[in-house]
């Protein structure tokens, strides 16, 4: 945030009580570029059916498979949203599965970085 103050001045002078000057401030507040959010994720998921014994079919869940998850910089990551900064959320998007007959409920991501499948 700054103030700037900006001057106009004329040639008629200041006799009899005449003003040649005239004075305007105003405030230019510079915001951060939203950055890209980040996050770490597990490059390999297997033996699921060992971490579930017992278990050949249902839901899985695979915890902290995201980690590390940041909306981008502490200057985006607000506790309150304000002309400064505001707050984000994050969403996972799971796409290009290779393989998608394997699955009975896609993969998915939530927002605390939990795999399910």
């Amino acid at each position: 945030i700054t103030v700037v103050n900006v001057s106009l001045q004329d040639d008629g002078g200041i006799e009899a009580g005449g003003i040649d000057t005239f004075v305007q401030s105003f405030t230019i507040i510079i915001c951060p570029v939203n950055n890209a959010p980040t996050f770490t994720a597990l490059t390999l998921v297997e033996n699921v059916f060992e971490v579930l014994p017992g278990v050949s079919s249902g839901a899985f869940a695979v915890p902290r498979f995201a980690f590390g998850v940041s909306p981008g910089p502490s200057n985006e990551n607000c506790r309150a949203s304000s002309a400064f900064c505001q707050t984000q959320s994050i969403t996972f998007t799971v796409f290009d599965n290779t393989n998608p007959t394997l699955f009975l409920t896609q993969p998915s991501v939530n927002a605390e970085g939990v795999l399910v499948f």
